[in-house]
């Protein structure tokens, strides 16, 4: 009965995540709310009319992530962050030149394992994993990355490519 949630925080996350690790705006669709006022004229704050959710519940049903255009401009800020940060730093050289979502299948035993990286050097000696949060301090990221599972989904991203023949470091990208 697994159901997945949906929010705001979410759909900015994946936004970013489709405009840094792919390029790719088609699975977004911005929403205007001036496009959708309310019954007396006004200008809604977010999903706060039936014009406005259901623009947004179609936007689901079709398969895109549906964004307020106040969040597109600033998530659209993000990237242009995220992209400047991994041009300057110590990782940029396997940064630059990785692979975004590739699917990495390998059998253990009896038992098909798959990951999906974010990104995978050419070289496959590093994983990357983009994730956006409120707090990115390493403190509070690290108590993020066990209440999240990421500890757990690490061990099984190095799993999957030691089957595989390759011994990859696996690192976050953490961006508020």
């Amino acid at each position: 009965n697994y159901r997945q949630e949906e929010s705001d925080k979410f759909d900015i996350g994946t936004t970013a995540h489709s405009l840094i690790l792919e390029g790719d705006a088609s699975k977004v669709c911005v929403i205007n709310p001036e496009d959708y006022p309310g019954k007396k004229g006004g200008i809604p704050d977010g999903w706060t009319n039936n014009a406005i959710r259901e623009a947004r519940d179609a936007a689901r049903a079709n398969g895109l992530t549906p964004i307020l255009a106040k969040h597109h401009s600033a998530v659209k800020e993000m990237v242009s962050v995220a992209r400047e940060f991994i041009a300057t730093c110590e990782l940029s050289g396997p940064l630059n030149s990785a692979e975004p979502e590739l699917t990495c299948v390998a059998k253990d035993g009896a038992i098909w394992l798959r990951t999906r990286p974010d990104l995978m050097s050419i070289d496959r000696t590093h994983l990357f994993n983009y994730k956006t949060t409120e707090n990115a301090a390493p403190t509070a990221f690290c108590r993020q990355i066990e209440r999240m599972g990421y500890d757990v989904s690490a061990v099984f991203y190095e799993r999957v490519m030691k089957l595989l023949g390759h011994r990859a470091e696996e690192f976050f990208i953490a961006q508020e």
